[in-house]
């Protein structure tokens, strides 16, 4: 409540509007980390970006608290990602986590979990092994809410940090226009990341340069 819902809400809305613009009709987007994260995402032109800026005027619009992300299914992602925080349930029991967690990505989907912590690393492997496409990569999004200094352990809050997250599972396809489905869906946050969409940077070491 003291960061992210007392951001400046028209900030939020002008930024989020400008990263939509940016990604939109991207082919590619890379993402490195100061903790090692080097991640290729690809995008179906077909797909549909979704700006979450805070604003709803409509009757059935909805957003979550706080605001301010930018969101997609890829078409695939390959690569690593560093996470130090992970959603769904895992968010409310380990928080922040003290070791962060490996993923290797190949062709959209997790084929390796590796933490310095075992607990974290076997409860994660079993979450994304539990049913059909729950380690697919199902959404690729870039966090708006600059108010944001660090991380709190919250997901909802954690995701908007200026920078990357990924999720693995469902990839909303009501929003997105994805043509599959999962039951489950997690989040994971790389941090201080670096950002380049179709070779042309639009945000270095957590920090946007556009």
């Amino acid at each position: 409540m003291a960061e992210g819902m007392c951001a400046n809400y028209d900030e939020v809305f002008r930024l989020t509007n400008e990263v939509y613009a940016l990604v939109r009709n991207a082919r590619q987007i890379h993402v490195t980390s100061a903790k090692g994260s080097d991640v290729t995402a690809t995008f179906h032109p077909h797909w549909r970006w979704v700006p979450c800026h805070g604003r709803y005027t409509e009757q059935g619009q909805w957003g979550n608290l706080p605001e301010g992300e930018v969101f997609t299914a890829p078409a695939t992602v390959d690569g690593v990602l560093v996470c130090d925080v992970l959603g769904d349930f895992f968010s409310e029991k380990y928080g922040v986590l003290k070791h962060p967690v490996t993923l290797v990505v190949k062709d959209s989907y997790i084929t390796s979990v590796t933490c310095e912590d075992t607990a974290v690393e076997k409860d994660l492997r079993d979450y994304l092994f539990s049913t059909p496409n729950s380690n697919r990569a199902g959404e690729f999004a870039i966090g708006t809410l600059t108010s944001l200094k660090q991380l709190s352990g919250n997901l909802l809050q954690d995701e908007k940090m200026p920078g990357l997250h990924v999720a693995f599972g469902n990839p909303y396809p009501e929003h997105t226009g994805a043509d599959w489905d999962a039951p489950t869906h997690i989040d994971v946050i790389p941090t201080c990341c670096t950002i380049e969409v179709d070779g042309s940077q639009i945000m270095r070491d957590g920090i946007f340069t556009i």
